[in-house]
């Protein structure tokens, strides 16, 4: 070939090249090279290809020979750079890079691709810098403008990268990639009604993006519309079933929506895809606990410790695995070290507070240390420099009353609740409901009925709460919650009424400055007894409870020991409140009772290995393994109809029971307590003392026992018991809801009193 015959040659070749006919480019590049083996062009063009096709090893062997004829030449450095970086030789891709910009420092593309290896190697830094650089040489660059926001982004700077994105967009709206990394960053900021706009313009380009459709997911998710996320996910996972955080996210949804097998099995296919996701072993682990498979849920929390030794979030869960399953201690520790990892945890430090109450030798001052420590730490700090006013008094004014509460459910809350909401004064009160449910069931909806005003704050910040308490102009703010799980405490720190109490929801102080009074009664904080309380203590003159009992509550049984002729013990509080203490002294009790047997009910007893190690503890104490029985989780109405099978209940202590002691009476049996100093460990007292029944109270172990024994000595007394205790229930203040209403708005009145010539 002449000269001019290979410019031709060449212009046809890359004429082929262009529009994707690579044999035929290639059959004239290498014609050329027949003619002229130290063709530059030639040899660079066909090492392109052959990068291009897959042939690492020959394309930098050919751009290399070019770059050898004609070294001055930064696009053959370039392409050198991008055949090294397909062969994993980053190092050597960022000289070849580098070697193209010395030879020509305005080459954009060569600043682009020396970014994009920089970003591989974890040079986030120097990446941004380089993708900087090759925008300013051209400004219209759209791939640096993709590849700079993405680099942003992974620097935690979203809002640019957003800025970037859509600049990107406005020169190519095409591009499929760009619309999905524009939605994850909206996402991210908040802006979920636009990321799924991104994301949907992404699935128009690329009906099979699963990337997107993943994205499109978890905002449907954040949206609450959790069947429309689980739809998604599940289109995503149809495209490319190895998306770990697809299956992650859609186990997530699926066990919001109440599917715990289907959100087991899907964390369980992440986990197959990425063994090392320990998002996923938390997720897991947190569902099973909720399944009652504790020892299991256990083993994944751990691991995802091990995975990630500053996971703060599965140390917490851990904590509350061991909680359930009655190991107080460990469940302390695992809070504890929560805490070191992120002191900032509120909730964390709650769920201290919380489980100190359930072991046996804590000091009642060091508990109430504990809760200053708290208070100290997260909500002082909150509260104004100064309290709100109480609202003018008007002929015709009713008190605000506001009750903030996450347990708007089927929950002891509501149940201890409602009867006082719907016997409320409307004459004289106005209530407002501060709803943080996430989950409404028919109990919401009675509530929401009951309430002259509801406020659904489930999504809103404890800031923005406080700031809705303030438009409502509250006159007294009530908690139901304490530091119970999603309390809304650092809400009333902010202190966003004049008047500001706790009650039926927690059994301690808050801690709080911002919390004016504890409402109790005389039973359960006697006056006579020293009370750790930072809040004034009301004393309500009968109960600080009043039990509804559920439509559904079966029918009492026939005392079982007529039927078996054995005394049958029973208790179905939570395994938390049944530390060694317990177990010790309900295996004299049934020592003391010859072939009696104890029937323990909780979630906790789903999973055999735990059952397994409350019966080694009775062992330990010369109880045969057979005269334990364990029953697990079973629906509401079941568990009631289940203590058709106790004769006595017998309560822990010193956490003892609440609404747990409620239901065993109402169901006909007899319950035997131990009453402390503490309020927690005067619950039950307080109930048996307002039924009547205080020969069932106990001052001492000793006594806890001689009353568990004589009762269970009297088979004929129990059946006679058994027959009436559901109308002493009914007769009694604990189900007196009018009564309880009544108490409640006169010590209303009298908190607003007292505020008022304090003023």
């Amino acid at each position: 070939m002449n000269t001019v015959s290979l410019q031709e040659a060449l212009r046809l070749a890359v004429r082929h090249h262009q529009a994707g006919q690579l044999a035929q480019a290639e059959a004239l590049y290498r014609q050329i090279l027949q003619a002229q083996p130290e063709h530059a062009d030639a040899l660079h063009l066909l090492g392109v290809l052959a990068h291009q096709v897959g042939q690492q090893e020959v394309a930098v062997e050919l751009i290399g020979k070019a770059i050898g004829i004609f070294p001055r030449s930064p696009e053959y450095h370039t392409n050198l750079g991008e055949a090294l970086r397909a062969q994993g030789q980053l190092d050597q891709a960022i000289a070849s890079y580098r070697r193209a910009i010395q030879v020509e420092p305005r080459f954009a593309t060569a600043w682009n691709n020396l970014g994009i290896v920089l970003q591989q190697q974890g040079k986030n830094g120097e990446a941004i810098s380089a993708y900087r650089r090759a925008i300013t040489l051209k400004p219209d660059f759209f791939q640096a403008l993709n590849n700079l926001a993405i680099a942003l982004k992974g620097s935690c700077q979203t809002a640019e990268a957003v800025a970037l994105y859509r600049q990107a967009l406005a020169l190519r709206d095409d591009s499929p990639e760009t619309h999905n990394n524009l939605g994850v960053a909206l996402r991210e900021q908040g802006e979920v009604a636009e990321a799924v706009a991104h994301f949907q313009r992404a699935l128009a380009l690329r009906p099979d993006f699963a990337d997107a459709r993943e994205g499109l997911g978890s905002c449907r998710r954040e949206q609450g519309m959790l069947e429309e996320a689980v739809a998604a996910y599940q289109d995503a996972l149809r495209i490319n079933p190895h998306l770990a955080n697809a299956w992650n996210n859609l186990g997530v949804t699926l066990k919001a929506l109440g599917r715990p097998a289907e959100a087991i099995a899907a964390l369980q296919n992440a986990l197959a895809v990425a063994p090392q996701l320990a998002d996923t072993y938390n997720n897991l682990g947190i569902t099973l606990k909720e399944q009652g498979r504790l020892e299991e849920a256990t083993r994944y929390l751990q691991e995802a410790i091990a995975l990630k030794p500053g996971y703060a979030e599965a140390c917490n869960n851990l904590g509350l695995v061991y909680e359930i399953q009655g190991l107080g201690e460990e469940a302390v520790a695992a809070y504890r070290k929560t805490l070191v990892i992120d002191p900032t945890l509120s909730r964390t430090h709650s769920n201290v507070l919380f489980a100190l109450n359930y072991l046996p030798r804590i000091g009642v001052q060091e508990i109430f240390d504990e809760h200053l420590r708290w208070a100290e730490t997260y909500a002082n700090p909150l509260m104004p420099p100064a309290r709100p006013l109480l609202h003018d008094e008007g002929n015709n004014s009713r008190l605000r009353i506001g009750y903030v509460s996450p347990d708007f459910r089927q929950h002891p809350v509501s149940s201890f609740f409602e009867g006082v909401l719907e016997q409320h004064d409307a004459s004289h009160f106005e209530t407002f409901c501060y709803s943080d449910v996430t989950a409404p069931d028919a109990t919401t909806a009675r509530l929401r009925a009951l309430a002259h005003h509801w406020r659904d704050c489930s999504g809103l910040s404890d800031a923005v709460l406080a700031e809705q308490i303030r438009h409502d102009s509250i006159d007294i703010l009530v908690d139901l919650a304490g530091h119970t799980d999603r309390n809304r405490l650092l809400a009333f720190a902010r202190r966003p009424a004049p008047l500001q109490a706790s009650w039926i929801g927690y059994f301690n102080t808050t801690g709080m400055a911002a919390m004016d009074y504890f409402i109790s009664d005389v039973y359960s904080s006697p006056p006579d007894l020293p009370q750790c309380f930072i809040e004034q203590l009301v004393r309500l003159p009968h109960t600080r409870f009043c039990y509804r009992p559920p439509d559904y509550a079966p029918p009492m049984a026939e005392l079982p020991a007529q039927r078996n002729g054995t005394i049958t013990f029973g208790c179905f509080n939570n395994l938390a409140k049944l530390n060694h203490e317990v177990v010790a002294l309900w295996a004299e009790i049934l020592a003391a009772v010859p072939d009696s047997r104890l029937l323990l009910k909780a979630l906790a007893l789903n999973d055999a290995g735990v059952g397994e190690r409350y019966r080694e503890q009775f062992s330990r104490h010369g109880i045969a393994p057979e005269r334990i029985e364990l029953a697990g989780y079973s629906p509401h109405a079941a568990m009631l109809a289940q203590y058709g099978e106790v004769d006595i209940a017998l309560d822990p202590f010193p956490f003892t029971g609440g609404m747990t002691t409620c239901e065993a009476l109402w169901m006909g049996v007899p319950v035997v307590t131990l009453s402390g100093e503490t309020l927690v460990s005067r619950q039950s007292a307080s109930m048996l003392a307002n039924l009547g029944k205080t020969t069932w109270i106990a001052a001492s172990p000793q006594r806890y026992r001689e009353i568990a024994v004589a009762l269970a000595a009297d088979p004929a007394a129990l059946a006679a018991e058994r027959r009436d205790l559901r109308a002493a229930m009914r007769a009694s203040p604990l189900c007196d809801s009018v009564a309880m209403a009544r108490h409640l708005e006169a010590a209303y009145k009298e908190m607003v009193a007292t505020r008022r010539r304090e003023s």
